[in-house]
């Protein structure tokens, strides 16, 4: 064989062959290796993305139980505000109560003194001798009825200031005006919650007096009447007055206290009424404020604030919608 006879084509063809297989392995391997590469890199950002996801269901979690406390939160709240209100409210009524009653004191000692004239007194006794005799003076001829009417007109004119120290609450206090609030509540019935308000039927109708609960127990040892005895009396009378007004007259009504306030609860468990009771209680109320002379005379403006029976839970009971009403055993037996 001549050494220098060129090798077969073959050869070549299969160096060639080899070649290509190597540098394809090395493109392959380093191929391999950005592959591998983005795979750990995208598997790290997968897992970090988890863990971001499973971050955000906790935080999600925790956003919507914040979102479920809020009602719990808000009328914890709103609680403390009214029991602080309520407190503040019942020392503005018991001082400007105090102050009424001296100056209501000193205007009878000043009419008494006045007494003193022994001509007021004699127009006094003229004045009591003709409202006594008033049934007789239709037997007198009428010119004798017209001369009595005119004496005694001007006898009654003269006693005027006597009269208005006597009656009356006199000249408004010197305080400045001063807002306090009734609180009125409505706790509905067992499944009527979701009903249209128009619907419902109602448990139990409450109202919360800015005055001392003690006034339940002890009213009759005050020696007169005050603001606090006053606004008790005219409430529970309003009380009375909405039990008929609904349809429900034998309706009880409770005594109870608020965190050291009265408390008045026109139990109706559910019985049908006669038209919108929180209409009919507000009427009523607002006609409490109207006739409340003496209020005007503290310089102290009655408010009725509605709130849901719900704010009336004290924190440490809260569990449920209702409002806790004791039912009382026999309400013949809780009057003021």
């Amino acid at each position: 064989m001549d050494p220098e006879a060129p090798a077969p084509p073959l050869i070549d063809a299969l160096e060639a062959i080899t070649a290509w297989r190597e540098r394809t392995e090395v493109e392959c391997a380093t191929q391999f290796a950005a592959i591998e590469a983005d795979r750990i890199r995208l598997s790290e950002g997968i897992a970090q993305l988890e863990r971001e996801v499973n971050d955000l269901e906790t935080r999600r979690s925790d956003v919507h139980e914040r979102l479920n406390s809020l009602d719990d939160e808000e009328n914890a709240s709103a609680y403390r505000a009214v029991v602080y209100a309520l407190a503040t409210d019942r020392a503005v009524i018991e001082a400007r109560s105090k102050a009424l009653i001296r100056q209501r004191r000193a205007r009878v000692r000043a009419g008494e003194k006045l007494l003193d004239d022994p001509e007021l007194s004699q127009a006094v006794a003229e004045y009591e001798s003709f409202n006594a005799a008033t049934s007789e003076l239709a037997k007198l001829p009428p010119s004798y009825r017209r001369a009595i009417q005119q004496h005694h007109d001007q006898v009654a004119r003269r006693l005027q200031l006597v009269i208005d120290m006597a009656q009356g609450w006199g000249e408004p206090l010197p305080e400045p005006d001063q807002g306090v609030a009734i609180v009125a509540s409505i706790d509905d019935a067992d499944g009527s919650e979701d009903l249209p308000e128009e619907e419902r039927n109602a448990a139990a109708l409450v109202l919360v007096l800015p005055i001392d609960a003690t006034l339940y127990s002890d009213w009759s040892e005050r020696e007169e009447e005050d603001l606090c005895s006053l606004l008790a009396f005219r409430t529970v009378a309003a009380a009375t007055e909405l039990a008929h007004q609904a349809g429900v007259p034998e309706a009880p009504i409770a005594y109870r206290s608020f965190e050291g306030s009265l408390t008045i609860q026109v139990w109706l468990n559910g019985k049908e009424t006669h038209g919108s009771l929180r209409e009919m209680a507000a009427g009523l109320l607002d006609r409490v404020k109207q006739e409340a002379s003496e209020f005007s005379a503290a310089r102290i403006s009655l408010y009725t604030l509605w709130l849901p029976p719900a704010v009336l839970i004290p924190p440490e009971e809260r569990g449920d919608s209702t409002v806790d009403i004791e039912m009382p055993e026999d309400s013949s037996d809780e009057e003021l």
